[in-house]
């Protein structure tokens, strides 16, 4: 059995090449990942997946750390009888909402909430200290 599977890659600069003077927009990025995909209640879950019907997993990642310019990556799995092309605009639709609808007071305070329930969890593992001792470095670093 195939099942297709949409992936999509943007170009984007992380914390370290995106400068003291563009940091704030590696920080956006990263809150935007957290609105898309931060859980149940996030946009894409809940829209894509519950409101609309039209997808049966979706994820995002994007490295705020990566040493170089990074990607952020959306991966979707559509549902049966959604073609790619209609999950694709879909995502797209969902990113385009992000420039014209303010991100709520709720979606913000889920995501400081994800920073910090993560932050505490990676002490949990050899490789999320490993990544608590990157983000320490790169601030130290600024």
């Amino acid at each position: 059995m195939q099942v297709p599977v949409l992936l999509m890659g943007y170009n984007v600069p992380s914390l370290v090449t995106a400068g003291a003077n563009n940091e704030k927009q590696a920080y956006a990025l990263s809150l935007a990942q957290d609105v898309l995909d931060g859980g149940l209640s996030a946009r894409l879950e809940s829209r894509l997946i519950r409101e609309q019907g039209l997808l049966t997993t979706v994820g995002t990642s994007y490295d705020l750390l990566d040493r170089g310019d990074g990607l952020f990556m959306i991966q979707a799995t559509p549902r049966e009888g959604v073609s790619l092309e209609q999950a694709q605009q879909a995502i797209i639709s969902e990113i385009e909402k992000l420039k014209t609808d303010p991100i709520a007071a709720d979606e913000i305070s889920r995501a400081k909430t994800n920073a910090v329930t993560g932050l505490v969890y990676a002490q949990d593992s050899m490789e999320g200290t490993s990544t608590y001792d990157r983000l320490t470095t790169v601030y130290r670093a600024r």
